[in-house]
């Protein structure tokens, strides 16, 4: 993913299970998407049904992500990575932050989703 950019993100859960069975579910998840994207990203919007979410964002530029990456508490490895690391890495905790809690909530184990989040650019 490319800082500055408009990006519709889409993922769906995994054959037959649903990604949010309550609207507890739905807004744990929306927070989680907050706490996740919103230092690399402006957050236009976030549809959360039972089967998939979908959110428009906007990358901040390379040196906010900079200035975010300068604020928190990270390693000097993670430091020395690149921009687009970063970016892919914030959603990697978002997405298995959450199916580690839902799976844990409902006592299931295995893939939630149903493949890595697919992402389109928006031309503006």
């Amino acid at each position: 993913m490319d800082s500055s950019t408009k990006y519709l993100i889409k993922t769906e859960a995994v054959h037959n299970e649903l990604l949010c069975r309550t609207n507890e579910n739905k807004e744990y998840l929306k927070n989680l998407f907050y706490k996740y994207i919103s230092p690399i990203a402006e957050i236009e919007s976030i549809q959360i049904t039972e089967k998939e979410i979908s959110a428009i964002i906007n990358i901040k530029s390379s040196e906010e992500i900079r200035f975010v990456k300068r604020n928190l508490n990270l390693t000097k490895n993670y430091m020395k990575k690149p921009t687009s690391f970063v970016i892919s890495n914030q959603f990697k905790c978002l997405f298995n932050s959450y199916a580690h809690s839902y799976n844990k909530m409902y006592d299931r184990y295995g893939r939630l989703y149903a493949s890595t989040f697919k992402r389109q650019i928006l031309l503006t």
